[in-house]
Formats: C-alpha cells, sequence, structure tokens
C-alpha cells in the first residue's frame, strides 16, 4: 500500500512527448469549461450536472469511466470581493493555492510548468501539478490526482482556470479519482 506522500513524489513530471497531448487536453478543457459554465438545462438541473447530457455534449470526455468509480459534477456562483488578478494568483501558485484552500487541499506541488503566460500574467499559463484532496470526515478518504491546470483570460476580459486529469499519461496509475474539466471563471 503506497502512501500519499509517495504517491504525490511517486508522480513523475511530463515527458517531452508528454506535452504536446497535455496543452490539446488543456485547451479541449477550457472549451468545456467555458461551454458549461454559460449553459443552463438541460446540461444543468438546478446547480447538478445532468450525465446523460454531459455525455451527449461532451462525447470526447477524458476516457469512459473506470470500474467503481462514480460521478460528482455541480456549479456554483458567488461574488468574492478581491481583484480578479489576485484571484488568478491564488489559483496559479501552489502555494498559496494550497495554504487558502488548506481546508480542502492537504497537500499539492507543482511538477513541471509548460507555459508561465504572457505579458507579465497569468494568460495561457500551464502548470502540471499533483495534489491530495480531502473532506473533513473519516468516511471520506484523501483523492489524489495528477492534473493539468492552465488559465486564460477570455475575450470578454474575463478569467478562466481549468484543471483537467492526467491519470492517462501514467503508467499504471493508482488513481481513485480523475477529474473531468473544472474550474472557475472569474469576471
Amino acid at each position: 500500500n503506497i502512501n500519499t506522500t509517495d504517491l504525490l513524489k511517486s508522480i513523475a513530471a511530463p515527458t517531452e512527448s508528454d506535452k504536446p497531448v497535455i496543452i490539446d487536453l488543456a485547451v479541449a478543457a477550457m472549451e468545456e469549461l467555458m461551454r458549461m459554465a454559460q449553459v443552463d438545462e438541460p446540461l444543468w438541473k438546478s446547480l447538478v450536472l445532468d450525465e446523460e447530457e454531459y455525455a451527449r455534449t461532451f462525447p470526447r470526455g477524458i476516457g469512459p469511466r473506470p470500474a467503481g468509480f462514480r460521478s460528482e459534477a455541480s456549479r456554483e456562483s458567488a461574488v468574492v470581493i478581491m481583484n480578479h488578478v489576485n484571484i488568478v494568483e491564488i489559483l496559479m501558485d501552489v502555494n498559496q493555492w494550497s495554504t487558502i484552500f488548506a481546508g480542502m487541499v492537504s497537500r499539492a506541488m507543482t511538477l513541471a510548468v509548460l507555459s508561465t503566460g504572457v505579458a507579465g500574467n497569468y494568460n495561457g499559463a500551464l502548470q502540471v501539478m499533483s495534489a491530495e484532496f480531502q473532506v473533513p470526515s473519516p468516511l471520506v478518504p484523501t483523492r489524489e490526482t495528477y492534473f493539468a491546470r492552465y488559465c486564460k483570460q477570455q475575450a470578454d476580459g474575463s478569467w478562466a482556470v481549468v484543471d483537467i486529469s492526467l491519470d492517462s499519461l501514467q503508467p499504471n496509475p493508482p488513481v481513485r479519482c480523475r477529474r473531468r474539466a473544472s474550474g472557475c471563471l472569474i469576471q
């Protein structure tokens, strides 16, 4: 049995041949996040994702659901009293992100930076990360993930930060959790 620290350390940085695949996944995930954020019915029933409609709308996905996995998807809107640039910076800096969200993120590390962005900001920044997510309950096991995080400024001036699992790039990943395109739109 591998402990979480060993698992996070055992996940290697991406190879050169992985990088184009990661870029393609990140771009597709950003498109998916933007579409999901802007669509209501029939994709969303209240604030919960309709799985059948999701499969029809996004047939490519990240592959078939592994045996024993279940889907969890929801969305929320909130007003955060903070400059949008600061929010983007928190999400893109693994140390700030894991500190601010310490109740959910027990460990996190950046494995590779594929792009730092352009023009002195995070527009176009792409990182490969690993993290351990936790729920404050002894009944829910932690979830270790290997993912790409991509940040992009949208045409309307808003920002989006999206995560997408990269477990398919690891040989025999001991994955208990896979993240579909997930993230936030910051206006």
